[in-house]
């Protein structure tokens, strides 16, 4: 396959980060025999050019029906690899195993002792297993080995039993993948046991479709968005609502939650920390806002304004930096979390609305990351075929704590020099 770098050939609606160095991307043209493929690809990260791209290594059809959402997950300490795809009312459950495939070349030597001949071994049907006319011995020994994907579908269940355009919005996995949630058009998120996938229990969110949710690192309690623009945070253990996150008076009708993400505190992994995007109803006369909320109690603690409407949210794994893009002009901001400081603004990245962001993990000790120079990388994709990684690079500096420290020591040291010389 020719890599085509950055670039893949169906309109793209979910990224997942596979490993450090792989994402999968889904999408499609949908079941109107439109001709465009439906499905996922893994692709895989590289460096050419002077810049970070991706490009195609596998992907797999599931026609006739695009995939719209998906989630990752894993058991095992990471050696069972899983991908929950929405595709129209079901949620579809594949395993993926990684696996290398050598490529093998054979030695000849030849009687007339010229210099040794190499070929690729694909023999013809009827090419003859005992032709040594010409060839005194010959052995085989890899060129080179590439990595492959085993992609087996284990089962689907439906998850969405709307009587009118039933479909799942949104997947989602538990930190330890011992649970999926789903959401649709029914308005319910349904809680399943995996990887049996069998139905745990299931809470009516809103009359309205759930759009988003997610999951606090302890699986206790769920966050979920509705097309009428609530953000409600459920108790997972007994179905009760936890709390809502209500809009001041004045902004009702005005402004709708659109995207919701829990992400871990640094120095406390405990603790949940929740962001939201709220757009305006009206984009061209009000501002979008950045939320972060702090659990268990979830009291607002931060907002930020950011201008533009906002269609896409992610947050890194060590729960430092976030991610947006933009609705309107295809732009990506991240920020520092906990502050709210937008860190990097990258314009116009995608020729459309961003549909889709991921952090790439951390390296595992056994491998070694293409992005090792980075400090994070977030993935972005979009329905005009785009795959687009941004760096965060690493910082050269002292740390903030330890240039606190050295004034502090500076400080003493004046205030115990001014005393000795009765300053």
């Amino acid at each position: 396959m020719s890599r085509n770098f950055g670039k893949i050939n169906f309109p793209l609606y979910s990224v997942s980060p596979l490993s450090c160095n792989h994402v999968i991307v889904a999408g499609g043209g949908g079941s109107k025999n439109t001709g465009v493929f439906d499905g996922f690809a893994i692709c895989e990260i590289g460096y050419e050019n002077n810049e970070y791209v991706a490009y195609e290594i596998q992907r797999y059809d599931t026609s006739p029906s695009a995939v719209m959402n998906c989630a990752m997950g894993s058991l095992n300490n990471g050696k069972r690899i899983f991908l929950a795809a929405g595709r129209d009312d079901n949620c579809y459950i594949y395993q993926i195993k990684l696996g290398t495939r050598a490529h093998y070349v054979e030695h000849s030597s030849v009687d007339d002792n010229s210099s040794e001949v190499s070929i690729r071994k694909r023999k013809s049907s009827n090419q003859s297993n005992t032709d040594t006319s010409t060839t005194k011995s010959s052995k085989l020994s890899p060129e080179n080995t590439e990595f492959v994907f085993d992609i087996k579908q284990l089962e689907f269940v439906q998850t969405d039993f709307s009587t009118k355009d039933p479909c799942q919005n949104t997947v989602v996995f538990s930190h330890d993948a011992r649970l999926v949630l789903t959401g649709g058009s029914d308005g319910f998120m349904r809680v399943w046991n995996f990887p049996e996938m069998k139905l745990k229990s299931k809470i009516e969110i809103s009359k309205k479709e759930v759009s988003d949710m997610d999951i606090s690192t302890d699986k206790k309690y769920v966050s979920c968005v509705s097309k009428d623009g609530k953000c409600k945070i459920w108790n997972i253990g007994d179905g009760k609502l936890s709390c809502s996150l209500d809009l001041p008076a004045e902004d009702e009708g005005k402004y709708v939650y659109k995207r919701c993400k829990f992400g871990v505190v640094e120095d406390k992994r405990s603790i949940d920390r929740l962001f939201v995007i709220v757009n305006p109803t009206n984009y061209k006369k009000n501002k979008s806002y950045l939320q972060h909320w702090t659990g268990p109690s979830f009291s607002l603690t931060k907002v930020a304004p950011v201008g533009e409407t906002l269609s896409a949210l992610a947050i890194s794994r060590c729960g430092k930096y976030l991610a947006v893009g933009s609705m309107t002009n295809g732009d990506i901001d991240i920020y520092i979390s906990f502050s709210l400081q937008r860190l990097k603004h990258i314009p116009q990245v995608h020729k459309t609305f961003v549909t889709g962001l991921a952090f790439l993990p951390p390296a595992q000790p056994n491998e070694e990351s293409v992005l090792a120079n980075c400090d994070a990388a977030v993935v972005s994709i979009s329905i005009d075929n785009q795959i687009k990684i941004h760096c965060i690079e690493k910082t050269t500096g002292i740390s903030m704590w330890l240039a606190a420290t050295l004034v502090v020591i500076v400080l003493i040291g004046t205030f115990v020099l001014c005393s000795y010389f009765d300053i």
